[in-house]
Formats: C-alpha cells, structure tokens, sequence
C-alpha cells in the first residue's frame, strides 16, 4: 500500500517542479516606445528613433530621447488642440536650455546641476494661453541641464506624435529617476 501511493506521490511533485520551470517569467525591462521594440529604456539609444502615430496607452510608457539613455514616462489626461502655447513653449525651452549648456557646460562642477527646481515660462500665444513648466530632483538623484535637454527632446517627440497638453512626466537617466517635471497651461488675466 505505501509503494503505490509512493509513486502518486512522486509523479505529483515532479509535475509541481514542471509548472514552476515552464511559467513564463514577466518582462523585467521596459522598452522605448518610440523604438523598433526591442530597444530597451535606459540603454543608449540609437540616432534616429521611429516615432509611431499611435500609442494605445501613452501614460507611463517610456519615450526615448535619441543618442542618449535619457527616456520619460510622461502622465497626459488632456489633449488641447485650441492653443499652439504647448508646442512653441517646449521649443523655447529646449533651445534656452542647449543654450545654457553651450555657455556654461553640463558638468557637475559648475553650473551643470539644474538644483533643487526650476520654473520656465513660455510667452502668451494668440488665444492668451501661456505654458509653463516646473521640473526638480527626483528619487534622490540629480538632474542636470544635459539631461533635462534630452527630456524636453523625448518630449516634443512623444507629444508632437501624440497631441500636446498640460503633462506631468518623470525624467530617468538610464535606470535611474533623476528628476520630475510638470507642463502647464494657463490663460493670461485682463
């Protein structure tokens, strides 16, 4: 009686080991939603990035900025197809900031560290409406100016696939987050 329960006993175990081996692991990397699928975020992308037309849930998907392993996940709950203040703005902006990093460098040493927040203001278009963005530190981490350039890239890339509006976004630095940030829309009083 106790061998014949004995290989029951056996053939259950190993079908057990079975199914623990054959499952399927989850994904552990996230991959760039504007690449060819296979490039993961954080890892040095290559120049030219495709941008697709369509993405079926945008928020939190990582977008990669080109030449770099800098990518966002952004959070947009509002297209606004009304005011062209988003898209001049994050223009504006990315120029101010290869600007600043061509007069002062991006090094640690010196002006390269972005601080602990900084607040830019774009000008006020035809319909009054004026953009605005705030982006600080994250995760105990550091942005600097060169990274903050190739997130406001990754930005104009996703939002300029996928429609502009107010935004929060956080900013990685490969696998690290290194800073956050807020697109605002706001409309000029008087």
């Amino acid at each position: 009686m106790v061998l014949f329960r004995l290989p029951f006993l056996v053939g259950v175990a190993i079908v057990q080991l079975a199914v623990v081996h054959t499952s399927p692991l989850a994904p552990r990397s996230l991959f760039c939603a504007n690449g060819d699928g296979l490039t993961v975020a954080g890892s040095l992308t290559p120049s030219f990035m495709a941008s697709p037309t369509i993405t079926v849930n945008r928020n939190s998907v990582p977008w990669c900025a080109t030449s770099s392993r800098t990518y966002i996940l952004l959070n947009q709950t509002v297209i606004d197809f009304s005011s062209s203040a988003i898209p001049q703005f994050l223009q504006q902006t990315y120029t101010q900031i290869i600007d600043h990093i061509h007069r002062n460098g991006d090094s640690v040493r010196g002006d390269g560290l972005i601080g602990p927040g900084r607040y830019f203001r774009g000008p006020i278009d035809h319909t009054g409406a004026f953009a605005g963005m705030y982006t600080r530190n994250g995760a105990h981490h550091q942005l600097t100016w060169g990274v903050l350039g190739a997130a406001m890239e990754a930005l104009i890339s996703e939002m300029g696939a996928n429609g502009y509006g107010p935004a929060s976004f956080l900013i990685f630095d490969g696998q690290n987050q290194v800073g956050e940030g807020l697109i605002m829309v706001s409309r000029a009083s008087g």
